[in-house]
This record gives C-alpha cells, sequence and structure tokens, in this order.
C-alpha cells in the first residue's frame, strides 16, 4: 500500500486461498484505513484459481501479478505500468528484478541465492541482471488486461507454475515480455530445508506437466536437475558394484566446484557467510526439482484438488475503467470502518 503511484488510479485486491491464519481480519481492518484495498476469500483450490478470482474481480487496464512472500519498493508500480506503456503492443507484459530481503534468515539467504546463481536457476527468471532484455518467463509481471480476453485465464489445473504456463502461451501468441531491473521486488524464500525441498520438487513437477501439455515449451535446461538425479544413481550403483569411491567423489566435487564458481560473485556481496552452503543447497535443489520432474512425467494431469492453509495472493490493478467504489467489493465482505 506504501506505493508511489497515485493511489485512486490503483486498487490492490487481496484473494486469501482458505488461509489458516489471521489473514481475514487483518485485511478488513485495513480497508478502513486504504479505500482501494478489496479482499476475497477463495475455496482453496491453490494459485491460479486464486489469480483467476482476483481477475474477475479486476476494473483496470492493467493487472499485475503479485504475491503474499514478497514486498516491493515504493516505486515498483510506478516504475512497470511506465515501461508497459511506453511500449509496443507487442510486450503483453513486464517483470522486475527481484532481490534478497536482508532481513531474511540465514537458510531463506542460502536458497534464495542457490535459486538464482546462473549454476543453479539454469535459465529461470530468477537470474538477475542489470539490462532490460525479453524473457521468455519474468516475475511479479504487470500485464495489459486485455492479454487474458486474449489468452485466456490462468490454467487451474497447473497451478505450481501457472504463470510460467500463461507465459509460454502469450509467446506462442506472438506476445513478447520485458524483464526491467529497474523496478525491484524484494522474494523471500522458505526458511526450512523441507520447506525449499517440497517447493523444489512442487516445481519440477509443474514444468514437466507444462511440457507434457506444451511440448514445444522444452528446454534442454529442464531436463539438466532429472540429469543429475540419474547420473549420482548410477555413480552411486557403479561405485557400490566396483567398490571404488571415486566413481561417485570424483563428480559431487566437480559439481561443487563448477556451483561454488558460478555463485561466488553475487554470494559474497550479499551473504558472504552463505558461500560455503550454497552448493549444498544448489545441489539439495536439482535433486529435489530433478525428481519432481520425473514424477510429473509419471502422473496423470488432474484439476487442482482444494487444501487448505493456504497463504494469500495479491493483484495489484492500476488505472481502473471506474471510479473505485465500495460497491466493487463483494457483498459478503463489508469494508471495517
Amino acid at each position: 500500500m506504501a506505493q508511489d503511484y497515485p493511489r485512486e488510479r490503483y486498487e490492490v485486491i487481496v484473494i486469501d486461498d482458505s488461509s489458516s491464519d489471521s489473514t481475514p481480519e487483518i485485511v478488513r481492518e485495513l480497508q478502513g484505513q486504504y479505500g482501494n484495498l478489496v479482499f476475497s476469500r477463495n475455496a482453496g483450490n491453490g494459485t491460479a484459481d486464486a489469480r483467476n478470482t482476483g481477475l474477475s474481480l479486476a476494473r483496470g487496464k492493467v493487472i499485475v501479478n503479485f504475491s503474499a512472500h514478497a514486498t516491493a519498493q515504493s516505486h515498483y508500480l510506478t516504475t512497470v505500468v511506465k515501461r508497459l506503456n511506453e511500449s509496443g503492443s507487442v510486450i503483453a507484459g513486464v517483470g522486475c528484478r527481484h532481490e534478497i530481503p536482508s532481513d531474511d534468515p540465514f537458510w531463506a539467504k542460502v536458497f534464495g541465492l542457490a535459486m538464482r546463481s546462473p549454476f543453479g536457476a539454469m535459465g529461470t527468471s530468477y537470474v538477475q541482471i542489470d539490462k532490460e532484455e525479453v524473457r521468455d518467463s519474468i516475475a511479479f509481471t504487470a500485464y495489459r488486461r486485455d492479454i487474458f480476453d486474449k489468452i485466456g485465464p490462468f490454467d487451474s489445473d497447473l497451478s505450481e507454475i501457472d504463470d510460467a504456463e500463461f507465459n509460454f502461451r502469450l509467446r506462442e501468441g506472438g506476445y513478447q515480455l520485458l524483464y526491467t531491473p529497474a523496478a525491484v521486488v524484494f522474494h523471500r524464500q522458505p526458511s526450512s530445508l523441507g520447506g525449499f525441498t517440497r517447493k523444489m520438487v512442487r516445481y519440477g513437477m509443474g514444468r514437466a506437466k507444462i511440457i507434457r501439455r506444451h511440448p514445444a515449451s522444452f528446454r534442454i535446461q529442464y531436463l539438466l536437475p532429472t540429469a543429475i538425479v540419474a547420473s549420482l544413481v548410477l555413480l552411486t550403483l557403479a561405485s557400490l558394484i566396483t567398490r571404488n569411491v571415486l566413481l561417485l567423489l570424483a563428480p559431487l566435487v566437480l559439481y561443487y566446484a563448477a556451483s561454488l564458481l558460478a555463485s561466488i560473485s553475487d554470494t559474497i556481496e550479499t551473504c558472504a557467510r552463505c558461500l560455503p552452503f550454497v552448493p549444498a543447497a544448489q545441489f539439495i535443489m536439482h535433486t529435489a526439482y530433478g525428481m519432481g520432474f520425473a514424477v510429473g512425467f509419471l502422473t496423470p494431469i488432474q484439476p487442482s484438488a482444494g487444501k487448505s492453509g493456504r497463504t494469500s495472493h495479491v493483484l495489484f490493478e492500476s488505472h481502473p475503467r471506474t471510479p473505485f467504489s465500495q460497491h466493487s467489493i463483494p457483498n459478503q465482505l463489508s469494508r471495517s470502518r
């Protein structure tokens, strides 16, 4: 809510996907302070369904896809909307640079550094650079509203990385996505090993399902984590059969060295004491992603089942088509006074 964008020209739509915390009470209290805040509860069907609920409530010409695990700099909305308006119609969305929050717990920083290293991210939107460029996929994106009318909504059957699937459909439709480092979002990662591992498994499964649905979206880098897992299994078996430990240790040492070299500059600048742990985090990331990717190819694609305890999802929506009023809030959700 602390954006420097004129408040009367945007609204924030919070979709609570059946969270188990006090999110509804907090948002309803904030509605008494902010007239551009809209709140709605969802049935717990996952991220994609929550985003589509937000789209159904949105009234603006620009839709910004945001998440509850991130915080935007005050000029973020101004920057992405400005770059979108300055770009030609072929640019369907503008995404931003995402940084690691300085107050993140130690292990969250380690996992964040592992994900944004070129060796760890392997060409995904987590790789951060200092110049604008057109990318296959971007994060925290400002989309033109009419794009959803042409391409369709987020796919609720692919809820884990539904934004990546939507971005692929954009490219297939002849549109492009622009990354700009001028807009910055602070993106939080899980702070526990279990949470990080589960996230990577879900990412791997989601990517596999996207490729099954859209074979043209395949990139060789998506297969590398699975290849790493398969290689380690084979090398472990070979070392046991031949009783030659070097068959397993030598590749692991090379992996650690490659990871260290790819991460050293960024890690020292952000969190020097994280450096020894980043290669291990990348190994966990690649292993979990690779396992999820393999499972994703073996399991049927089914509609997302409802899950409780979900976090909230946020849509910034700028340039409202009509003046914002209390009547835009669903009847069952009254604003706190």
